[in-house]
């Protein structure tokens, strides 16, 4: 990387931004939030549109899901105890984050199609302004719009499904910029959307007991847009305001899912894997040749998830959820190496509770609640703080559904 400044401005642009696990949204339906996210293998749920479109091929007519996901969270990060700048803490102060959700589906005998409209992708972060490392990160913050139509048909007791989806991603970053005597600032926004295929499988096993699969393809976005340098005028020559490209990886997404149990209750439990090695540099082309560009050392991992929730129906009326999860199974997408106030990303457990109600024969009112503990890590960067980060969140969310046969 070659940035022609003088010392005192080498954390002018780095380290720019960077997500993780935190950067994937699980939480896309109260009625899975209420069994920890597990429901690749769920039957009779509008938001299979998004979870394993195939299915809905059982001929029950026309199915609507709307409803959105509240999330309240902190980050706190402390020096590590070899720290040479120990002790100082921080935690992030941004506000609650509400992505929607929209599902809609119609199945006829064998056949179904639909479209799912969610936040696939997103996540934040704001410290403090005064904190002591605003010189490598204030604000970052991306979101991923996803519009996923499919079409599905059954043969027997298998059903396959097939679909695209558009992403419609935006990336903002925001960090002071230290000059000596004097701070300055440096914002990048970009916009961007990119195309991605997506399928799934669903075995119908028994009456009770089924199998899911489901696969949800990476999209490659070419994002562009604005640099905005306020500098002193000694280095502002070197970064005029200009535009600014970056190519941005969603990775894959595959899902294996069971659901069995007896008539008035059942287990559900879902595997992910999530290919977040597809995402080992981010490199930010800046339209200036005086202005160097600027490539991000990520080195992410693959990571896997374990959700696992039960359910139990009392009557035609209402029906109680419970369940939990793991992100990051054998450790989070970021190593150690390349952990930094930018991407503090962690392992994260969650305990999840919710239920339905049904006041009417077409109509169903789903909601849930989630602890979300993020684990402690500590970073060994040789380019970024060494440091501890830890977090929690509280989760909310209600899906109102209506099912028209």
């Amino acid at each position: 990387m070659n940035l022609r400044l003088p010392c005192a401005t080498l954390s002018l642009l780095l380290p720019l931004c960077g997500y993780a696990s935190g950067f994937e949204v699980s939480q896309q339906s109260a009625s899975a939030g209420g069994t920890g996210h597990a429901s690749t293998a769920r039957t009779e749920d509008a938001a299979a549109a998004w979870f394993n479109p195939a299915a809905l091929t059982d001929g029950q007519g026309l199915r609507i899901a709307v409803g959105a996901t509240v999330a309240i969270s902190s980050l706190q990060a402390q020096a590590a105890e070899s720290a040479p700048d120990a002790p100082w803490t921080a935690e992030t102060t941004h506000g609650p984050a509400v992505p929607p959700h929209l599902y809609a589906s119609y199945a006829l005998g064998d056949a179904a199609f639909g479209l799912s409209v969610n936040a696939a992708f997103g996540g934040g972060l704001s410290w403090p302004d005064d904190w002591p490392y605003r010189f490598d990160i204030l604000k970052s913050k991306t979101q991923v719009l996803r519009l996923a139509p499919f079409a599905a048909y059954r043969v027997g007791p298998v059903a396959l499904s097939a679909g695209v989806h558009q992403d419609f991603s935006s990336l903002s970053v925001f960090k002071a910029t230290d000059h000596i005597s004097e701070e300055g600032s440096a914002e990048l926004l970009l916009y961007g959307a990119g195309l991605g295929f997506d399928g799934s499988v669903f075995v119908e096993l028994s009456e009770r007991a089924a199998l899911g699969f489901s696969y949800k393809g990476r999209t490659r976005i070419l994002l562009a847009g604005d640099a905005d340098f306020t500098l002193p005028p000694a280095f502002a020559s070197d970064y005029p305001d200009q535009a600014v490209q970056a190519e941005q990886v969603l990775p894959d997404r595959f899902t294996l899912g069971v659901s069995a149990g007896p008539e008035s209750a059942r287990v559900l439990c879902d595997l992910g894997l999530t290919r977040w090695s597809v995402n080992q540099s981010l490199v930010f082309d800046f339209a200036e040749e005086v202005t160097d560009d600027i490539v991000q050392d990520n080195r992410w991992r693959d990571t896997l998830s374990l959700r696992l929730g039960t359910e139990v129906e009392g009557g035609e009326a209402w029906t109680l959820r419970a369940g939990g999860y793991v992100d990051g199974l054998f450790g989070a997408a970021a190593p150690a190496e390349t952990l930094s106030p930018a991407s503090p990303d962690t392992p994260r457990l969650g305990l999840t509770m919710g239920g339905q109600v049904r006041p009417s024969e077409t109509i169903a009112i789903d909601a849930f609640y989630e602890f979300m503990s993020l684990l402690q890590r500590e970073s060994t960067s040789l380019d970024a703080p060494l440091a501890t980060y830890r977090g929690r969140a509280h989760v909310g969310g209600i899906t109102v559904s209506v099912a028209i046969p």
